[in-house]
């Protein structure tokens, strides 16, 4: 860490790689559907390049929106959480506000489970609505966080988080911000 705080910047996710692998391979199979030449084989095909077209679209789409912009950034400031392609904006969330930094798993929304980072307030929620990492229904099926840690967090996705220079972030800018794993 070279004094400008720690910073992740967004890369391709698993999920993502997973969904346009699958367009790929659902476009060709269309493709090859059509090169059968079978009176049937256009209706057939149709599905195949639709979903095919529309997976690999959408994951370029959010390529172009996020690919090497920050995902998130801890300094002297605070907590900046970088925009999502298809979520929220920018948010900067100052350390005055927070109290503890959560990294947790949702079990019960995905296969694997989505790791995220949340913010704690001190006492209280964190004071920025617009941050919702789990709307309300994803936040009632985390019961090892408090409900607004949940709602104020974000998904450790289509980025890494690497915990010891978190903490050095934290050590360095905030040294009254806990860190509770319970990823």
């Amino acid at each position: 860490m070279d004094g400008t705080g720690y910073e992740e910047r967004y890369g391709l996710s698993f999920g993502e790689a997973i969904a346009f692998g699958a367009g790929v391979a659902a476009a060709v199979g269309g493709l090859g559907i059509l090169a059968t030449g079978h009176p049937a084989a256009f209706a057939l095909a149709i599905p195949f390049l639709l979903f095919g077209v529309g997976s690999m679209a959408g994951v370029v789409y959010v390529a172009i929106v996020q690919w090497g912009k920050p995902a998130l950034r801890v300094d002297h400031e605070g907590v900046h959480f970088g925009r999502r392609a298809l979520g929220n904006p920018e948010r900067l969330i100052r350390w005055a506000e927070i109290g503890s930094i959560v990294l947790f798993r949702s079990h019960k929304l995905s296969l694997p489970p989505q790791r995220y980072l949340g913010l704690d307030g001190r006492g209280r929620p964190v004071p920025v609505p617009e941050l919702r990492g789990l709307d309300m229904f994803g936040a009632s099926h985390v019961s090892h966080v408090s409900h607004w840690v949940a709602m104020c967090s974000r998904p450790i996705s289509g980025w890494e988080l690497d915990k010891g220079k978190l903490r050095l972030a934290l050590a360095r800018y905030a040294p009254d911000v806990e860190l509770i794993d319970l990823d």
